[in-house]
């Protein structure tokens, strides 16, 4: 975003600058040469207003999309949040309860080459 100022400020520095120096060569007398300054200012002016316009319309659009996708996002995370409160955790087996298994899955495997 500060680059887009800087370039409309740029821009509308430079067209000011260049039409009063194309204004400041030109050869008409004095009275003209006024009448074309206060033109040419009006005209700058009417420019400005509606780049600042179109630029506040764009800020604004871009604004409410960021909300709009700050929400989707809010809901996203209450979500998740919500289902992993709601998930059961799961508990560490403990040493004894391993070697419990070892044992009877051993115990299996004995009953099993008997056969």
């Amino acid at each position: 975003m500060t680059k887009a100022k800087g370039f409309l400020t740029g821009a509308v520095v430079g067209s000011v600058l260049g039409a009063i120096t194309a204004l400041l060569f030109a050869q008409k007398p004095g009275k003209e040469l006024r009448s074309d300054i206060a033109e040419q200012a009006k005209a700058v002016g009417e420019k400005t207003e509606d780049i600042a316009t179109a630029v506040k319309t764009h800020a604004t659009e871009w604004v409410e999309k960021v909300k709009d996708i700050g929400l989707v996002a809010t809901e996203e995370v209450r979500s998740w949040k919500q289902c992993r409160n709601e998930t059961p955790v799961e508990e560490a087996a403990t040493v004894s309860q391993v070697e419990d298994i070892a044992t009877s899955e051993d115990e299996e495997l004995s009953d099993a080459e008997k056969i």
